[in-house]
């Protein structure tokens, strides 16, 4: 393991079972990772087995893997208002979150979704309403995470008030229900948060202190950006090699809540190196801001 201090990892694929997301991750000097538990562009699929989750289990404890993170496939809209959609988005994510639970994930984390023809507001009241059924039969195990996005078109979560709003709704129905918040570099970006400079560092966390809470920060999606700052664009690129940049990366690393949580790298797997190459970057700006922590 060569990862020192930081809490780091990449989404790995499930190609082959689930204990090749775990051989993958440790092969890449990983101590975190993120998986979705079946090909995220189907709605139907093969759920893995007790025996299956067993094993994903032990292989985890064995090889220290410390925070485990399932990412809701890609299909389901919670935010829709088409009424088959939402139900038919609910019924794979409850799915989804029994085999989260059954690998002991740490966090199932997902966007928000799109609003498409409704307003703000119902597509924030769909969102709660959903995390709220989720929760029929008691809480999960696995700590339900909702994502910042990069806010285009009519996609919610490129506000935090947003999140705040989904998470408010959720929590008021359900006693026990505590969720959290994952920030993804290059979304936050997208939205209109210049991570490049101290100031808009500062802005982001003002922005999380004052809606959710910093408390509920649960993990980083560390992406740079193929697009600029603003734009509501969603396209990943390797670290320091977008638009962010090195720089962006050193002024979000000097913050000492950023420091504690895990960073799960999505960015692109043009080639066998490219996960080592990215989690190295990571790591050097790491220990490069150890002094400057704020």
């Amino acid at each position: 393991m060569h990862t020192g201090g930081l809490l780091v990892g990449a989404h790995m694929s499930v190609a082959g079972g689930l204990e090749h997301a775990i051989t993958a991750a440790v092969a890449c000097g990983f101590n975190c990772m993120q998986l979705f538990t079946h090909s995220p562009r189907v709605w139907e699929a093969v759920l893995a087995n007790g025996e299956e989750c067993e094993h994903f289990r032990m292989l985890r404890r064995a090889h220290r893997i410390r925070f485990v993170s399932v990412h809701a496939p890609y299909l389901p809209n919670l935010a829709t208002p088409d009424d088959k959609l939402w139900e038919r988005s609910l019924a794979t994510i409850r799915r989804d979150v029994k085999v989260s639970e059954a690998i002991g994930a740490d966090v199932y984390v997902m966007h928000p979704g799109s609003r498409k023809g409704s307003s703000v507001k119902e597509a924030v009241r769909r969102v709660g309403e959903a995390l709220k059924q989720l929760c029929e039969g008691g809480v999960p195990k696995v700590q339900l995470v909702l994502e910042t996005t990069s806010g285009g078109g009519t996609m919610l979560g490129g506000r935090l008030e947003e999140l705040a709003e989904i998470i408010t709704i959720a929590e008021g129905s359900v006693p026990g229900l505590r969720c959290g918040v994952c920030i993804d570099t290059a979304h936050v970006f997208a939205a209109g948060w210049d991570v490049r400079r101290a100031t808009g560092v500062a802005s982001l966390m003002e922005g999380l202190r004052g809606t959710v809470g910093v408390n509920r920060l649960r993990m980083v999606h560390a992406n740079d950006s193929m697009h600029g700052h603003g734009t509501g664009r969603d396209q990943h690129a390797h670290i320091g090699i977008g638009k962010i940049g090195l720089e962006g990366f050193r002024e979000l690393m000097k913050v000492a809540l950023l420091r504690r949580v895990p960073w799960i790298l999505e960015t692109p797997k043009d080639d066998e190196g490219a996960d080592v190459r990215n989690r190295m970057a990571l790591e050097r700006v790491y220990h490069s801001t150890r002094r400057h922590v704020r």
